[in-house]
């Protein structure tokens, strides 16, 4: 293959994680930007659980700092007691109830950490003039860090097909979709994997086409 095509070798890697509110940092250590996965945060309260002598069995004795920071929002009959022994799990469960959802996706070595759970490509066709035509629309390419344009530009000259990009509705919207002619449904979900190496798990396809 050319340059291009082995630059775009390495698979998008997408991790999905949280990030903590202030309360939990004395827990858990490092910041409130700091982007843990769940393994990651469990490991984090079993650090937290052994340095303070808190552990017992798989399980985590609540101690002043969890009372003041983890459970200070907590209705009263919702904390644990002072002293009381809770499990891991329960632990990760309280503080996931604190965090907010974010997501990883590494791609040629570069890291892009972004809010929210990954969204998927979405690959849609649908008639236009009456069905006497079909259109391809591809959205949240985006949220696999491609380059729309550049990815527009490419469709264009290798399936020779005319593709534009435009805004998508909404007044802070700053995502845009590509327009293909044509019913490009499968060959673009095969292009994504083949040049982007974007599994299926994050596409989702859509046939809007009259049958």
């Amino acid at each position: 293959g050319d340059a291009r095509s082995s630059s775009k070798s390495a698979k998008p890697s997408i991790i999905e994680g949280f990030k903590p509110n202030n309360n939990l940092v004395p827990i858990l250590g490092g910041t409130k930007d700091t982007f843990y996965t769940e393994e990651q945060i469990v490991d984090r309260i079993k650090v937290y659980g052994d340095t303070n002598k808190l552990l017992e069995n798989g399980n985590i004795k609540v101690d002043d700092c969890m009372i003041s920071n983890l459970y200070v929002k907590f209705k009263e009959e919702d904390r644990p007691a002072l002293g009381s022994f809770i499990s891991i799990e329960k632990c990760l469960e309280h503080m996931k109830q604190q965090m907010s959802e974010w997501h990883s996706v590494e791609i040629d070595g570069q890291q892009h950490v972004k809010k929210g759970k990954p969204q998927k490509v979405s690959i849609t066709v649908e008639d236009r003039q009456g069905g006497r035509k079909a259109a391809t629309i591809i959205r949240n390419l985006e949220s696999m860090s491609i380059d729309p344009d550049a990815f527009a530009k490419l469709v264009q000259k290798k399936f020779s097909t005319s593709a534009s990009v435009a805004p998508l509705p909404g007044k802070n919207e700053t995502r845009v979709e590509v327009n293909l002619q044509g019913n490009l449904l499968h060959d673009m979900e095969e292009f994504l994997h083949k040049e982007y190496k974007v599994t299926s798990d994050f596409i989702t396809l859509t046939d809007k086409t009259k049958k």
